[in-house]
């Protein structure tokens, strides 16, 4: 008589199959985190005054390389900004009524008032000068009725720090 041996069958997966579905666990969702933060960046994007702040840095920059000035103009009520001479060289805000972004004058210039509200007029151009520096401007944001401004330091082209209310 011969004795046969039989192996137990045991169920389960090996260290091998485990690791490898951990593995593409974690391919899958980083390339999630990662495509959900592109969206993110891209909605930010969207923000007229985020748009509007990008350009600024650009165009300082742009005068920078160039060793020349460089100037942005207003055209088309306010929602079309050009700069130099390509006829490509504009940006369109995405302005609505409940959302806005314009480029003003000094806190001192140009405000006129308008049923008891001081109303601050856009800049006809703004020029940025080859040292990095641009003419004083603010920027004014409409959002969900309430207007805000935000200084631009005219050294660096960067928002300044709201004043502290008095």
């Amino acid at each position: 008589m011969t004795a046969t041996t039989q192996r137990p069958v045991r169920g389960g997966f090996t260290l091998l199959e485990v690791l490898i579905a951990l593995g593409l666990c974690a391919i899958v969702s980083g390339l999630w985190v990662a495509g959900a933060a592109g969206m993110m960046r891209g909605a930010a994007r969207e923000e007229p005054e985020d748009l509007l702040l990008d350009q600024v840095q650009r165009l300082r920059r742009m005068a920078v390389e160039r060793g020349a000035p460089v100037e942005l103009r207003l055209l088309d009520e306010g929602d079309r900004l050009a700069w130099g001479d390509a006829p490509d060289a504009t940006l369109v805000l995405p302005n609505t009524e409940e959302r806005r972004a314009r480029l003003v004058g000094p806190e001192t210039e140009g405000l006129v008032l308008l049923g008891g509200v001081a109303q601050a007029a856009p800049l006809a151009r703004l020029v940025f000068h080859p040292d990095g520096t641009m003419d004083r401007a603010r920027l004014e944001t409409l959002r969900n009725g309430r207007v805000a401004f935000l200084e631009l330091d005219p050294l660096t082209c960067a928002p300044l720090p709201a004043a502290p209310s008095r």
